[in-house]
């Protein structure tokens, strides 16, 4: 019995491998303690897709930016994958997460799995189950039990990256780690709104302090990017972490929100090697921001960059484009809001609506003209220079 975990082709990323899968990196890892042979295939940069066999179950990651390559795939697992007779091909993911049913039926895989299947996933494997098209794992409230992420699956340059990608220097070697699951917040475009995702849960601080001294020793990593979906939310957690990895001379950088920061958690978070920010504004037109369901406010969003600005760190913002109502006075608010507050970076994207998201409902096919896109662009480089 062997099983192969898929990352598939992102090949919409300027950098699809910068990212390693450490999702289904934690699987491999409780697929390892079980006594499971597994492999996992990095394609996310695959123009076409390598040949593959031996393998009884093949489990596939699945978001919204993927659907489209993994319905190629899928047939070219279940023709090259061949054991006693074609494996198992397994869905997960936040896509399948949301839309069980659908993603079934749309991807043609044998079952999906909701939620988080560590757990689940090798008794499926084992026989321990009994065969269904839809599993529900749930989520694990307790994230200390799970081992860490089985990066030794992988070979060196798909787990650490040396471009700046993560907010490191050129040269310099940089990861990805996650320190918590869950989103609180329910903005219209995201999927994390989702009843899936709601409850934010946390490691414990010398866990993830005991995971980048690995990646120190290991790895030879500097630099981590923490890909957490709301790391200042709590702040009593985010002091204790700072204190955990203080002193093992690494920077790192992470996601937050604007109004979740103050003076004195930014201070502990610099002092702890922090020296980067990014924050979701998407928009400094409050009656947009509203229409988003963000819950926060434009005055909000300047203090908050503001602060973040004050205390020596690097804050990049990510803004959208088109949103369903967006006006061109909203954009020249945002423009102008821009001039003032002068973010270090920015990230501007097309308005796309994710799979469980409420705008995906009533919105399934946003507005994009590629040119009134590329102005937007160029305004925001020209207010922030």
């Amino acid at each position: 019995m062997k099983v192969a975990l898929v990352n598939p082709p992102q090949l919409e990323l300027k950098q699809p491998k910068a990212y390693p899968p450490l999702g289904l990196l934690s699987l491999a890892a409780v697929l390892l303690e079980s006594g499971i042979e597994v492999d996992v295939l990095n394609w996310a940069d695959k123009t076409k897709f390598p040949a593959i066999s031996d393998y009884s179950h093949i489990g596939v990651t699945v978001v919204d930016a993927t659907i489209r390559s993994v319905r190629k795939l899928v047939p070219h697992l279940k023709d090259d994958g061949k054991i006693l007779s074609s494996p198992r091909v397994i869905a997960g993911g936040p896509y399948p997460s949301v839309n069980p049913k659908e993603a079934l039926l749309d991807l043609e895989v044998d079952c999906v799995i909701t939620g988080e299947a560590e757990y689940l996933l090798p008794k499926i494997v084992s026989g321990e189950y009994p065969r269904k098209h839809i599993y529900h794992a749930g989520i694990h409230k307790d994230l200390n039990d799970l081992p860490l992420p089985a990066r030794q699956l992988l070979p060196l340059d798909e787990v650490v990256d040396y471009s700046g990608i993560h907010g490191q220097s050129k040269g310099r070697g940089a990861t990805t780690v996650s320190s918590s699951r869950g989103c609180s917040f329910h903005c219209a475009f995201c999927c994390k709104g989702h009843e899936t995702y709601q409850i934010h849960r946390y490691r414990d601080s010398w866990l993830v302090r005991k995971e980048l001294q690995i990646l120190q020793k290991d790895y030879g990593v500097d630099h981590v990017r923490f890909i957490d979906d709301e790391f200042t939310l709590n702040h009593k957690r985010v002091t204790n972490l700072c204190r955990a990895i203080k002193n093992l001379d690494m920077t790192w950088m992470c996601i937050t929100r604007a109004d979740t920061v103050d003076d004195v958690l930014l201070k502990v978070m610099q002092d702890a090697g922090c020296i980067e920010l990014n924050i979701g504004v998407e928009t400094f037109s409050d009656p947009l921001l509203e229409k988003m369901n963000k819950g926060v406010t434009s005055k909000e969003l300047i203090k908050g960059i503001q602060k973040i600005k004050k205390a020596g760190i690097i804050v990049k913002v990510y803004m959208m484009y088109g949103f369903p109502g967006e006006t061109e006075e909203d954009r020249q608010i945002t423009i102008d809001t821009l001039k003032k507050v002068k973010p270090d970076k920015f990230t501007v994207s097309m308005y796309t609506p994710l799979s469980g998201s409420r705008s995906k409902e009533t919105d399934r096919i946003g507005w994009y003209y590629p040119d009134f896109f590329m102005r937007f662009k160029e305004q925001i480089m020209e207010a922030i220079k």
